[in-house]
């Protein structure tokens, strides 16, 4: 069903990939959202540097993910509440 070991990529996807500082290190972002019929998670760049996949409840820079949906992650640390998106290409 599903092919093994590395697959080609085009050149498009490539670039796309290894754009120099695409993704600002110094904080957290969202790389991307899996919906699931277990459940949501998403993949998320570390400002550390690591990338870990995370689940509703999971902690990231001290706040809380209380949502995964389609493109976004919402976090919460208190009262105050933020979301992360995709970043967008240019």
């Amino acid at each position: 069903m599903f092919a093994r070991g590395p697959q080609p990529i085009n050149a498009a996807t490539d670039r796309a990939a290894t754009e120099r500082d695409a993704l600002p290190l110094s904080y957290s972002s969202l790389l991307g959202t899996v919906l699931t019929p277990e459940g949501p998670h998403a993949l998320v760049h570390l400002s550390g540097g690591r990338i870990d996949r995370v689940t509703k409840g999971d902690m990231i820079d001290g706040a809380t993910i209380t949502a995964i949906e389609r493109g976004t992650l919402t976090l919460q640390r208190g009262s105050d509440i933020r979301r992360m998106t995709l970043p967008t290409t240019t």
